[in-house]
């Protein structure tokens, strides 16, 4: 699988980010048989700037990585068999459901095989 971009869905009210699609196409055989038979295809959380694509059970996953912290519980998938891509329309959260997740409290990036705290030098 190999992510594309990045694209930001603008509120045209109010000016604001509320949504980010990336495309990821699917470039395996097999994943391509598995999508085309009709395989389930899952988003999970796995951190606030990422979310897992999982294609069958477990047969093929892809974590994908936003620029923004996103919520997997509100995306939604797009899901083009016959084309074999997957595109993910992940929702931002409001700022007070960051403030009650508890991967905000100190948030960590993983850095060349370490974890360093996010709001660091």
């Amino acid at each position: 699988m190999v992510q594309k971009s990045v694209s930001a869905q603008i509120d045209t009210k109010t000016h604001k980010i509320k949504a980010l699609t990336t495309h990821i196409d699917i470039v395996s055989e097999d994943c391509k048989k598995l999508l085309g038979n009709g395989a389930t295809v899952e988003a999970r959380q796995i951190s606030p700037f990422s979310i897992t694509i999982v294609i069958g059970e477990n047969d093929f996953e892809r974590v994908v990585e936003f620029p923004a912290p996103v919520l997997a519980s509100r995306s939604r998938l797009r899901i083009a068999r016959k084309s074999s891509y997957v595109e993910i329309i992940a929702s931002l959260p409001h700022p007070s459901e960051l403030a009650q997740s508890r991967e905000f409290m100190y948030p960590m990036l993983l850095n060349t095989g370490s974890l360093s705290l996010w709001n660091l030098p």
